[in-house]
C-alpha cells in the first residue's frame, strides 16, 4: 500500500496546482498540513506553468492499493 500526500494551491490564474508528497508520517495533523503549505506558499519555492502560486485549497492523502495478476 502507498500512501501520497498532495498538497494543491490555487495560482494567479485560478488554476489548481498540486505538489505531491511520498510516504507522509502517519501522524500529521491537519494543522500541520496547513501550517507547511502556508511555509511553501510564502517561501514562493513553486511556480505553476501559469504563474505563482496565490493561495492554498486542500490536501489529501491519497492510499492506493495495486493487486498484481500476472499470465504467463
Amino acid at each position: 500500500m502507498v500512501k501520497q500526500l498532495e498538497l494543491v494551491f490555487v495560482d494567479t490564474a485560478h488554476r489548481n496546482f498540486t505538489v505531491r508528497v511520498d510516504e507522509p508520517r502517519a501522524d500529521l495533523t491537519e494543522g500541520e498540513i496547513q501550517a507547511h503549505m502556508q511555509t511553501i506558499l510564502a517561501a514562493d519555492v513553486f511556480r505553476s506553468p501559469y504563474g505563482a502560486l496565490a493561495s492554498v485549497s486542500k490536501a489529501n492523502i491519497v492510499t492506493r492499493e495495486t493487486t498484481t495478476y500476472e499470465f504467463a
